[in-house]
């Protein structure tokens, strides 16, 4: 939650500053559902209709980092990196049967709602939530595009789609998780580059904007980093284990 306070702080600089596209550098494998969301539903509901939102993924952005990522506008990944594996856990115990799905149910929607509002394909991003999801890429005849059917759903109609040259994606038995070439290929990623020089490159061509001067970069401050690593569950757990020891 700490990470979020601090975001939301860098951000609001940066559109008082006058800047009309932000780049946030992701590079994680993952955190707290709740601090997610705050992150998700911030990037989506309060800083999209005032500036262009950019996930720069440096390393990997896996399980709350996709949930984070896909919340920005454009996803521009680094050279070898990855995306996706997204399915809640618990520290010390198993969620299974309804629990499990209590959990993903509002994870999966929350992924929806980063779909719908910044255009990724919705199926691939539930079938880095849960298990069950089979996804299967079919090319469209008519249009020529490619479409994502589950596995159940596939189309039958061979003279609308080329129904023999499915492509299995993921398994009922998998997680996806993307490299950053899939990701480009399967609509995921805009663009995959060695450096962000690359990306605002490919922003300035595809947009036909110009970003003048050097960009501006807001890093966490050290009582933000000093929050942070106090708040992460590791720390917490010795920090109640030492306080139950004063305590006796």
């Amino acid at each position: 939650q700490a990470l979020f306070y601090s975001i939301q702080r860098r951000t609001e600089i940066a559109l008082g500053s006058g800047a009309q596209y932000l780049i946030y550098q992701i590079g994680t494998y993952g955190g707290m559902v709740d601090a997610a969301d705050s992150i998700a539903k911030y990037l989506i509901q309060q800083v999209a209709p005032r500036g262009h939102t950019v996930a720069y993924v440096t390393t990997e952005a896996i399980s709350a980092g996709a949930l984070i990522s896909v919340s920005c506008q454009d996803i521009i990944m680094r050279e070898n990196t990855t995306i996706g594996d997204s399915a809640p856990i618990t520290m010390g115990s198993k969620l299974e049967g309804v629990e499990r799905e209590k959990a993903e149910s509002f994870i999966r929607a929350a992924f929806q709602r980063a779909a719908e509002a910044n255009h990724y394909p919705e199926l691939l991003l539930k079938a880095m939530v849960t298990m069950q999801i089979e996804v299967h890429r079919v090319r469209n005849l008519r249009t020529g595009e490619y479409e994502f059917f589950e596995g159940d759903q596939l189309p039958t109609d061979a003279n609308e789609y080329d129904v023999a040259g499915a492509q299995e994606i993921n398994g009922d038995d998998e997680l996806l998780t993307l490299t950053a070439s899939q990701a480009l290929e399967y609509g995921i990623a805009r663009a995959v580059v060695p450096d962000v020089n690359e990306a605002m490159a490919f922003l300035a061509s595809r947009d036909g904007v110009t970003f003048a001067g050097r960009p501006m970069r807001l890093e966490p401050t050290w009582s933000e980093h000093m929050v942070s690593w106090l708040s992460s569950p590791a720390v917490m757990g010795i920090l109640v284990m030492l306080a139950l020891l004063g305590v006796y």
